[in-house]
């Protein structure tokens, strides 16, 4: 028998940046998104997968909401999560008609899942936290590493871009 699957997907996502006051290019950093799957008979894989303008966004745990958790650690139908990270600008250079900034960026990540968006709460919140280091180079082309450390493990990630 072959059942009717009718699937919506929801995510919304906020981002703030803000320049702080002291380093030449210090900035504060925020995101939270928050999702939620709706349809009687979802497949639990589909529960891996919040669909954002930057692209797929995984459920909690990982390089894309909690940093310090492995990928996927935490599945639900719905989640929401935070995450906040200090960007510091150490140094910049030029080298071989490169320009290049190096920085660093301490950050707090937290979140959890549901099966029911009614039941989304501060209760039983999941945290992360670690350090990153940025290379920017050109200022187009950012190489990030982060190192998040959880109750469960420490992971290090190498990735393009920022988190957010």
């Amino acid at each position: 028998m072959v059942r009717n699957l009718i699937l919506i997907n929801f995510f919304l996502q906020g981002r703030a940046y803000k320049k702080l006051p002291f380093g030449k290019r210090t900035v504060l950093a925020g995101r939270v998104g928050i999702g939620h799957i709706f349809g009687l008979n979802a497949p639990f894989f589909e529960f891996q997968d919040q669909w954002s303008p930057e692209g797929s966004i995984n459920a909690l745990g990982g390089k894309q909401s909690l940093r310090g958790y492995r990928a996927n650690r935490f599945l639900a139908r719905s989640l929401w999560f935070t995450n906040v990270e200090l960007r510091y600008r150490i140094a910049e250079t030029r080298f071989l008609k490169q320009n290049l900034a190096f920085g660093v960026a301490p950050f707090f990540d937290a979140g959890t899942v549901r099966n029911k968006w009614q039941d989304l709460s501060f209760n039983k919140i999941k945290y992360s936290y670690g350090l990153g280091s940025r290379i920017a180079w050109n200022q187009s082309t950012i190489i990030s590493f982060d190192y998040g450390l959880s109750k469960e493990d420490k992971l290090f990630y190498i990735g393009i871009g920022q988190a957010f």
